[in-house]
């Protein structure tokens, strides 16, 4: 009943969305060993640090959530909590992603994760050679990295862990997305995701424009929650005053907050444009028929069928 009535309010542009969020981006620590071109932490002023549990718990009580993605603008392997609080979403019954760069993927932490049975981990390397991967992420050790990948793919593909290899397509990288895809394509159990670069626009100070097509994050999620409990429509709006706190605000205002009722209508209407954060944003969106049928789907469907979209969007 939910998934169908957030399909039904994205469909028509509604302010209100008579169903809770689908999913919540929980960002459990904003720490991260890496600096990479095509993150979002460079706009970012939030001080490093982790997640306290009592916010952490407010996040997951939140009624009517189906899935939660642990990650935000830090390396989640970085929490030194993480693997208890993908058990802690486990127990809630709630479908669990988790995004890492795989350079702290060692035999112990390879270990940990497949116990705490996360149902997907995206390993992201935006790279299949050494030199390109200095260029976009910094001077991490990349045969570690790729043979961590090779190791944690072979043990969780028995598991049922789905294991997503990422590339975000960059101007440093977009000339090597066939050798990505030679490189690791034949792993086990892997499926290789091509992202779009969400912050080429910002750094070319340019406006993107999505000819008017709706964003079903604002009536869907993944609503993303920061580290010290802020709730923001989503990731993009990092500049902006938060709706409230996890914890303080009940969830229910949270997500019928009047200016995030004003931005579904904007975008309902086909005014995207009026919108500073959705104007400079370029995630690729599907047709408006295409996103409504997908927001019926469970979320352990549409996580794994999101790599193929996004390879016809490409």
């Amino acid at each position: 009943m939910n998934r169908r009535r957030r399909a039904t309010a994205f469909w028509r542009g509604t302010a209100t969305v008579d169903a809770p969020p689908a999913s919540l981006a929980i960002e459990t620590t904003t720490c991260c060993n890496l600096e990479c071109v095509g993150c979002l932490r460079q706009w970012d002023s939030m001080p490093a640090g982790h997640m306290d549990a009592t916010v952490y718990e407010a996040a997951l009580a939140w009624p009517g959530i189906e899935s939660v993605l642990l990650y935000g603008l830090g390396e989640p392997l970085l929490d030194p909590d993480i693997f208890d609080r993908i058990a802690a979403a486990r127990a809630r019954g709630l479908f669990v992603q988790l995004s890492t760069n795989g350079t702290l993927l060692d035999e112990h932490r390879r270990a940990s994760l497949l116990d705490a049975q996360p149902h997907v981990v995206i390993v992201s390397l935006d790279a299949a050679d050494a030199e390109t991967y200095r260029r976009v992420r910094g001077e991490a050790d990349f045969n570690a990295v790729t043979e961590n990948l090779r190791a944690f793919a072979a043990a969780a593909a028995p598991r049922g862990i789905a294991c997503i290899v990422q590339m975000v397509l960059l101007p440093e990288n977009r000339d090597r997305v066939d050798h990505f895809r030679s490189a690791f394509a034949s792993l086990p159990g892997v499926t290789l995701r091509f992202k779009a670069d969400e912050t080429l626009p910002r750094r070319q100070a340019a406006q993107h424009r999505r000819a008017g097509r709706v964003c079903p994050v604002l009536f869907a999620g993944p609503t993303f929650i920061r580290v010290d409990g802020s709730v923001l429509p989503c990731c993009h709006m990092l500049e902006e005053e938060p709706l409230g706190r996890v914890g303080d605000v009940d969830p229910d205002a949270l997500w019928h907050h009047e200016r995030l009722r004003e931005l579904r209508v904007l975008h309902g209407a086909g005014r995207i444009e009026e919108i500073a954060a959705c104007n400079r944003c370029s995630l690729p969106l599907p047709p408006r028929s295409i996103t409504a049928t997908a927001l019926l789907l469970p979320p352990r469907v549409f996580r794994r069928l999101l790599p193929f979209v996004e390879r016809l969007l490409r």
